[in-house]
């Protein structure tokens, strides 16, 4: 007869919902190292690639980030993304992309974090532009 040690091994455990994993792919480095997303006339482009390519961010979810998502938690920077599903999550950020969005945002207390050329809130039209003409 075998027995249990334990009887918690019987129960399931906690639901663990999977977090994106913030390791960076070589690819991703050489796609926000580009000259032509950091030398862009809109100061927008550069920190919309790094949340793309090094957060790993869906399109609609870097566009629909504002300011006051952006913010410090535990004496780290981080950004409240909202994914899909409406699911909130708090991801960490690198140095580098917490410098893009302190550039993008340029002293702006509030609004969207990202803007387009017209100065309103980027969208994934925009994004899509912005994206192409980095390559």
């Amino acid at each position: 007869m075998n027995a249990i040690a334990t009887p918690a091994a019987l129960e399931p455990g906690p639901l663990v919902t999977r977090c994106r994993s913030l390791t960076v792919a070589k690819g991703r480095l050489d796609r926000v190292g580009r000259p032509q997303a950091r030398q862009s006339p809109n100061r927008n482009d550069f920190a919309l690639v790094c949340l793309l390519g090094l957060l790993g961010l869906r399109i609609f979810e870097a566009t629909g980030t504002d300011i006051a998502d952006f913010g410090e938690e535990h004496g780290h920077r981080v950004l409240h993304v909202v994914g899909k599903g409406g699911k909130t999550v708090l991801v960490p950020l690198p140095p580098a992309v917490g410098r893009a969005l302190d550039y993008a945002t340029d002293g702006r207390e509030r609004g969207p974090m990202l803007l387009n050329r017209r100065g309103a809130r980027m969208d994934r039209h925009a994004a899509i532009r912005t994206d192409r003409g980095s390559r």
